[in-house]
């Protein structure tokens, strides 16, 4: 054996070349590099956390038919700032550095598992698409740093094994080859995955989370997950996800709530999970203003509530459905809100749930029919199409509309509803269905009318004007109320919404008010015969 116990220069480069195992008690290049190559393995020599290699100008350790670190404790090395590792071997790879960002020039195991650590971050040195990290499994540690950077991920190949990886800082990783398998990604910060040219799967084939971030992006040239074995995932801290895939999408958020900025799939299916606990905050939120899309089906479930946010949309394939699930499956007493104040577009779409009271808010700037079991929502913009959706499991419906003139249309629904017609001029009709019902106390009323175009007199002030448009439209002969339990939004005349009033409306005395304002004959000479005089008067006060 190449016993290495005390080798330094203080001048420049170590290099060592043995066909026997190499092993390392210090190796220290204070200005220089250190390269390392044997024929079988480079291992460390004792069990001190004192650095075994310390080359500042960079690491290069080459094992051709062993290991570089054994499988039982890994070489501990120091490089300078500017100092890059190269390490290869035909077994395990276990290099921790002590001091500085790991600067990883390319490190490979070709049986084994490449396992890399290090204080700081773990940086590719080389600006280039080939793999900076190789191993059947690969395995990253920062304690204090991140694993790569937003323009230059850690590129990483990791065979038929699964990656491992922790750091308390961001990460970003890209596979070049083939599929990524997960085993465990995570960090304090965010975490983002890319597979150039395959999936993102679960390496493990368990329910146990394999993502973990305050913000998560994946993104892969084939699919993330699997159907019949979701990539599970938590975004902490009220992060975000985002991902796009050539193919389809199976994720499950494991822990709280999954709030999305924008899920595609471009040919296959879509499936978005939020586990359920015996807690409530299991909810599914797509944040405003974002989408998710998919070539085919989306499937969209929570433990507990689901919204679609203002400006959001959901798109399914052609001929595709949507679908979404809220309570699912029940395990805390409370119920669930469904929210859709976004755009759902799809052949089909259903909206289920499993709890107690479950609750459907539509809000939408357009007019809504609720039947006993769908609900139509038509847009106020023109063209727009309807979407027609199926309800099951809901208890409660709460229609909303938007500024522009609404239409609410209900009866057959056993259910309750609730009505909030915005700022616009809105109608609701109640079709005729022998269950249906106001129950006592519990109707509202909205002082709303035409707003500031619609003005009537206090009381019923016999003689005083109503004004549309600030127009006199008729005049007030009586006001009565029967008080707010009747309609009137306050109590006593004063003109609010829901008071009665009787009126005479100026147009049915046109003709009358239109004779009145053309002068007679007589009138016409005396006006004539007075400008007359006022001019003669001018003219000698000129004179």
């Amino acid at each position: 054996n190449a016993y290495l116990s005390n080798v330094s220069s203080t001048l420049g480069l170590i290099a060592i070349d043995s066909e026997a195992p190499i092993q390392v008690v210090a190796v220290s290049a204070s200005t220089g590099a250190v390269k390392l190559k044997s024929a079988m393995s480079i291992i460390d020599a004792n069990s001190s956390p004192a650095p075994d290699i310390v080359g500042m100008g960079g690491i290069e350790l080459e094992s051709t038919s062993g290991a570089v670190g054994e499988s039982g404790g890994g070489l501990e090395i120091i490089m300078g700032a500017s100092g890059s590792l190269k390490a290869s071997a035909a077994g395990t790879v276990w290099i921790t550095q002590l001091a500085n960002n790991m600067r990883v020039d390319s490190v490979t195991s070709t049986t084994g598992t490449a396992r890399l650590s290090a204080f700081g971050s773990i940086i590719d040195a080389v600006d280039d698409s080939a793999a900076d990290v190789t191993g059947v499994s690969i395995e990253l540690t920062s304690t204090a740093g991140g694993i790569g950077t937003s323009g230059k991920p850690l590129d990483a190949y990791n065979g038929t094994g699964r990656f491992t990886v922790t750091a308390a800082e961001p990460i970003f990783i890209s596979e070049t080859t083939g599929d990524m398998r997960v085993g465990r990604i995570q960090s304090g910060k965010s975490v983002s995955l890319v597979a150039i040219a395959g999936s993102i799967v679960d390496g493990t084939a368990d329910s146990f989370v394999k993502v973990s971030g305050t913000d998560i992006s994946l993104t892969a040239s084939a699919a993330i997950g699997a159907v019949s074995d979701d990539l599970e995932i938590d975004t902490m801290g009220g992060g975000r996800l985002s991902a796009t895939a050539g193919t389809s999408v199976f994720i499950t958020e494991k822990i709280g709530a999954l709030r999305v900025t924008g899920v595609s799939a471009a040919t296959g299916a879509l499936r978005l999970s939020v586990a359920e606990s015996s807690a409530t905050g299991d909810d599914f939120v797509l944040d405003s203003g974002k989408s998710i899309t998919a070539g085919g089906d989306i499937s969209i479930l929570a433990g507990d509530n689901v919204t679609i946010e203002a400006g959001a949309s959901v798109t399914a394939g052609t001929g595709k459905s949507i679908a979404i699930t809220a309570d699912r499956p029940s395990l805390d007493p409370a119920g669930a809100t469904v929210t859709l104040a976004g755009s759902l577009s799809a052949a089909a779409v259903t909206v289920t749930a499993f709890g107690q009271g479950s609750t459907l808010i539509s809000n939408l700037d357009g007019n809504q029919v609720l039947t006993a079991t769908q609900l139509s929502r038509t847009p106020a913009a023109t063209g727009s199409a309807t979407q027609v959706i199926t309800l099951s499991g809901i208890a409660q419906v709460n229609l909303v509309g938007g500024a522009s003139d609404n239409t609410f249309t209900f009866g057959e629904w056993k259910g309750i509803v609730s009505v909030d017609g915005g700022t616009g001029f809105d109608t609701v009709n109640v079709t005729s269905d022998p269950d249906f019902t106001i129950a006592p106390g519990s109707s509202q009323f909205c002082n709303t009318g035409v707003g500031i175009r619609e003005v009537g007199v206090a009381g019923g002030d016999s003689g005083g004007p109503n004004f549309i448009n600030g127009r006199i439209s008729g005049v007030n002969s009586y006001g009565l109320s029967f008080g707010t339990a009747y309609g009137d939004f306050l109590t006593g005349l004063n003109s609010s919404f829901g008071e009665f009033s009787g009126y005479v409306p100026t147009f049915i005395h046109a003709d009358f008010i239109n004779a009145a304002l053309v002068p007679e004959p007589g009138t016409y000479a005396m006006m004539l015969a007075g400008l007359a005089g006022m001019g003669l008067l001018a003219r000698r006060r000129r004179i």
